[in-house]
Order: structure tokens, then C-alpha cells, then sequence
């Protein structure tokens, strides 16, 4: 489960990037701002994983009995089920994580470009 772990490594730095990026944004508009110069593909993608999270986490929730699944054969002792659940919200945090560091890293460099020409 160091997956956990991890996404608070790499989701801190970018929710601080993506405060800094979106400020003065109407609420409503921060997504917007903070994506602005990622590939409209690659949004697309992110927002795709997010609606898979949301659907993943709805399934689990739905078709898993009350109480907590455990796997007996798993060294964690949690379901694959569990898991399952987990990842939905591990590739949100990662990939949102990534997009919005990319997309200013995009930004920072289109604005260098346009200060040498």
C-alpha cells in the first residue's frame, strides 16, 4: 500500500503549484486555469479517470457487503475488492498530480518562448 503513501508525496507539491496557478479564479473556473496548458487529449484523459473513479467507487460501494472485506490469502489482509476500490482514487490523485505540473511547466516555457522572440 505505499501507493498511499505516494500520492501525498506527489499531490501536495502540485495542489501548491495548482493554488498558486488558479489565483483570483472565480471557484468555478479553477479546473479551467489550472489545466489551461495541458493537451485538450490529455484533459480529456484526466477527466475520463475521474468519472472511472467516481463509477469505481459507486460499484464498490454498491456490491461489496457491509464491514470491511479482508483477503486471507493477501500478506495486507485486504480484499482484492478493497483494493480495487483504492485504485480508482490513486490514479485520480496521480494523474492530477502530473497534469497540473505538466500543463505549468507547459506555460512556463511558452512564456519563455515568447520572451526571446
Amino acid at each position: 500500500m505505499m501507493l498511499h503513501g505516494g500520492v501525498f508525496i506527489v499531490f501536495i507539491p502540485a495542489a501548491i503549484v495548482g493554488s498558486r496557478v488558479a489565483k483570483g479564479s472565480p471557484r468555478k473556473d479553477v479546473w479551467k486555469v489550472m489545466l489551461a496548458h495541458s493537451p485538450a487529449w490529455l484533459r480529456r484523459v484526466f477527466w475520463s479517470v475521474c468519472i472511472y473513479a467516481l463509477l469505481n467507487f459507486m460499484t464498490f460501494t454498491f456490491t461489496v457487503p457491509m464491514g470491511m472485506p479482508t483477503g486471507k490469502d493477501s500478506p495486507l489482509g485486504v480484499g482484492a475488492a478493497v483494493v480495487r476500490a483504492f485504485s480508482g482514487h490513486w490514479m485520480v490523485f496521480y494523474l492530477a498530480a502530473f497534469v497540473i505540473l505538466y500543463s505549468e511547466e507547459r506555460r512556463k516555457r511558452q512564456s519563455a518562448e515568447e520572451t526571446v522572440h
